[in-house]
């Protein structure tokens, strides 16, 4: 979306976190009227040649706090790209510690986008102050060192069921996220989670709107949980929870609780899930909070 966007801090960050993914590149501007900075951006050899990579290993997160976040990817030169990005309103330096990159002692750092080597540092990288969207897109080491380790694979029992009885889904990482990010067994605001006087121990605390996927793997056969809106919440709006099969896009709808409020009483989730691979749980509304109480499977 690069030429598309609201201007070219933003066009900058696009292409950057699309790059550092190892995403296909393919524009989407009107190439008969673009302007000069989004030519420029979308012809950057440097940002290009960090997607372009031989080694092929993807980018991957390694800091997200507060409104900043980090992404490294290991280069088949012995280098590692990272990228610095300020998600937030407020100015913020982003660090990066050289452990988090596999790296250590004094690196080589280049600016990607200014394709000029700005020094050697300690350990440790300090940004400037970067507003938002604004980025810092960088290359560390020096080329020719042994390859940087990439990420261990995840355990397979951490996104999957692989036990019989009961695991809970805030045991487990979701695969695929959309709008709010839920906040595993509090509530949004990360305080205890209760719905009409029952707290819950673990659970998803959501704000709207929010869609998570959860794979099951053909190997769970009951889903249950309580769902209502967060005592904390004080407001008017509603909310509605609801589970698909797969994603929403089929309209395979397993769960729909309609519209709750304040006044709504704990609704009790207990459904058949058997033989299904993916379930997607989805909570919206207008900025209401809601609770999924102690959302469980049951395994084969």
């Amino acid at each position: 979306e690069v030429g598309n966007l609201k201007n070219e801090v933003e066009d900058k960050a696009h292409f950057s976190l699309w790059s550092i993914l190892a995403a296909p590149l393919m524009a989407s501007n009107d190439l008969r009227s673009m302007s000069e900075p989004t030519r420029k951006i979308i012809t950057a050899s440097e940002i290009i040649a960090v997607n372009q990579d031989a080694r092929g290993q993807q980018g991957f997160k390694i800091t997200d706090k507060d409104s900043t976040e980090v992404y490294a990817k290991p280069l088949s030169d012995g280098t590692v790209a990272v990228l610095l990005l300020n998600k937030g309103t407020a100015l913020q330096k982003i660090k990066v510690n050289w452990s988090k990159l596999g790296l250590s002692g004094k690196q080589k750092v280049r600016d990607l986008w200014q394709q000029k080597d700005i020094g050697f540092f300690e350990n440790i990288f300090i940004s400037n102050s970067l507003s938002k969207d604004e980025l810092l897109f960088i290359k560390v080491g020096t080329p020719g060192s042994p390859l940087v380790p990439g990420p261990l694979p995840l355990p397979i029992e951490k996104y999957t069921i692989t036990k019989s009885g009961t695991t809970y889904l805030s045991d487990l990482f979701y695969i695929m996220k959309s709008g709010e990010t839920p906040v595993y067994n509090k509530s949004f605001t990360q305080r205890p989670m209760s719905v009409n006087g029952k707290k819950y121990r673990k659970g998803l605390g959501c704000k709207t709107k929010t869609q998570i996927m959860f794979k099951l793997d053909g190997k769970a056969t009951r889903l249950k949980a309580d769902v209502g809106l967060d005592d904390s919440y004080s407001g008017a709006e509603t909310g509605i929870f609801t589970i698909y099969n797969e994603d929403f896009f089929g309209h395979k709808v397993l769960f729909d609780s309609k519209k709750m409020n304040k006044k709504s009483k704990t609704i009790s989730i207990d459904i058949d899930v058997k033989g299904l691979k993916f379930i997607l749980l989805e909570f919206s509304g207008n900025e209401v909070m809601g609770n999924w109480g102690n959302i469980r499977v049951e395994g084969l």
